[in-house]
């Protein structure tokens, strides 16, 4: 999980959050050389400081730019998915792990197919 990884950041930023995962993209390469890696469970759940503050368009942005690049580093893998078909919580709590509302809402999950 993407979303676990703040031991590899000085802070949770959208910027490190990206460069951890192309870091990831690069180590699920190279470990594919040797057999093949299904990415079993990834969600666009983080821990930006300040997120729940921004404006509606600003987070769908933060959103849009978690999944390209998580989509992007997973692609490395002979395979993935989301951790997660549909939460259903009256109190709109994650979303970020829930792939239905994800799907709807972002466009980078519509050019890439899903």
């Amino acid at each position: 999980y993407l979303a676990f990884e703040h031991h590899r950041m000085r802070k949770a930023t959208t910027r490190a959050y990206a460069r951890v995962a192309r870091e990831m993209g690069r180590e699920l390469h190279r470990a594919s050389g040797f057999h093949p890696i299904l990415v079993g469970e990834w969600s666009l759940g983080h821990a930006i400081a300040g997120f729940d503050k921004l404006d509606p368009r600003k987070r769908k942005r933060v959103l849009e730019k978690l999944a390209i690049v998580q989509l992007k580093a997973w692609g490395k893998a002979q395979g993935e998915c989301f951790w997660n078909v549909a939460i259903n919580r009256s109190d709109g709590q994650y979303q970020e792990w829930d792939f239905e509302k994800m799907a709807h809402a972002l466009h980078a999950f519509k050019h890439a197919g899903l």
